[in-house]
């Protein structure tokens, strides 16, 4: 297992050190938004020919094991383990990592069957605004109509 920790830590000096000279370049991602997203997924998908393979059911199948792997990373953990994970150079990688497959599969199904995202979350959070109206929903874990 140390050999494992010490892997995931070299990857993640090497990750940090490679940001720094991102950022003292000025080529860090920080205004990379869904929109720039978005776009760089479909040029990586189109660059390999991959639009042959990416139908909605087999996007579908891939974010579902993709979300099993996040979940695998919390599965048999308590609360404060899988914190400390997460906060560890080795295990924030990986939920990172896994995080974004997740996010980058959405966009891509979004993509293919012709849905905005930034327009989806939008309008889902105004229909949000009136069924959880905060005068009734704060501070409850539970639907207000419940």
């Amino acid at each position: 297992m140390a050999e494992v920790v010490e892997l995931g830590s070299e990857v993640f000096e090497k990750e940090r050190t490679k940001r720094m000279v991102e950022e003292q370049k000025g080529t860090t991602r920080a205004g990379f938004d869904l929109g720039h997203a978005s776009e760089a997924i479909s040029d990586f998908a189109s660059a390999r020919d991959w639009e042959q393979f990416h139908t909605p059911r087999n996007l579908m199948l891939a974010l579902v094991g993709e979300i099993g792997e996040l979940a695998e990373l919390m599965q048999w953990r308590t609360e404060q383990e899988f914190l400390e994970f997460w906060k560890s150079p080795e295990g924030g990688i990986r939920v990172r990592e896994e995080f974004a497959d997740i996010l980058i599969y959405l966009i891509r199904i979004a993509q293919v069957i012709g849905i905005n995202p930034a327009e989806a979350i939008s309008e889902k959070l105004e229909r949000n605004e009136s069924r959880f109206p905060i005068s009734e929903a704060y501070g409850h874990a539970y639907r207000p109509e419940q």
